[in-house]
């Protein structure tokens, strides 16, 4: 029986390429925050934008 193998000494993080990089939580809040905005934004406008559409053939303009 061989012996047991010894982990490796832990690697840092700088060390690892493509590494998560430490975030502190508010950036990621602001940055939700700000995806939500986007989000949200960009639904109303595809609604406003249906909704127009919608109208135009309601009203018949399309005739």
């Amino acid at each position: 029986m061989s012996a047991p193998q010894v982990d490796p000494a832990p690697v840092r993080a700088e060390r690892i390429p493509n590494a998560n990089p430490p975030v502190r939580l508010s950036e990621v809040r602001q940055q939700r925050a700000s995806f939500v905005v986007n989000v949200t934004a960009g639904a109303v406008l595809i609604a406003i934008c249906l909704g127009g559409i919608g109208f135009y053939f309601a009203s018949g303009l399309a005739s």
